[in-house]
């Protein structure tokens, strides 16, 4: 078990600075640092379609297919030209279902009322909900950048805490 701990550590600090300097990045600019990543992961897929097309042009008398390639350059670029459009609309889609369960938590504080127990945080939590899904579905783009901005701040606590833990570790050994 030690065996483990002494390699982890071995490559604690590189993690650390990648951690922070990723979490920096998407921090500070999170729209440029998220389409960067969707140009590497399209390039990534070209890579591997003409990889895969190049692999299949040499043994094209094996009988294998082109399709993989093809297909590997086709997602590549869905990603590269609708990767945006398609993570904007997570946050549209959760945002419909919140704010069908504002208007369902809405519906059932009126009855506790009607019932004669009052139910004002229900009633509370049912509004923010509604408000809530309401930003999602008016600004899906915004409330990802948002969410992407806490992960980049996320990675920079990680990061700090690998340094911190480094350091001490050396202190130790």
């Amino acid at each position: 078990m030690m065996g483990f701990f002494q390699q982890y550590q071995k490559n604690s600090l590189f993690r650390a600075c990648l951690f922070l300097l990723l979490g920096i990045l998407i921090f500070i600019n999170p729209g440029d640092t998220l389409r960067w990543i969707f140009i590497l992961l399209a390039a990534y897929f070209f890579f591997m379609g003409i990889i895969s097309l190049l692999g299949t042009w040499r043994t094209r008398d094996m009988g294998t297919s082109y399709a993989p390639g093809v297909m590997y350059l086709v997602v590549g670029l869905i990603i590269l030209f609708f990767g945006q459009f398609f993570v904007s609309l997570v946050p549209f889609i959760v945002g419909i279902f919140v704010v069908i369960e504002g208007i369902t938590s809405f519906g059932q504080a009126r009855e506790f009322n009607r019932l004669g127990n009052s139910s004002g945080a229900l009633m509370v939590y049912s509004i923010l909900l509604i408000i809530l899904g309401i930003v999602l579905i008016l600004n899906p783009f915004g409330t990802i950048l948002v969410l992407f901005q806490i992960f980049g701040l996320s990675l920079m606590v990680m990061g700090v805490v690998l340094l911190i833990n480094y350091f001490r570790w050396r202190k130790l050994t």
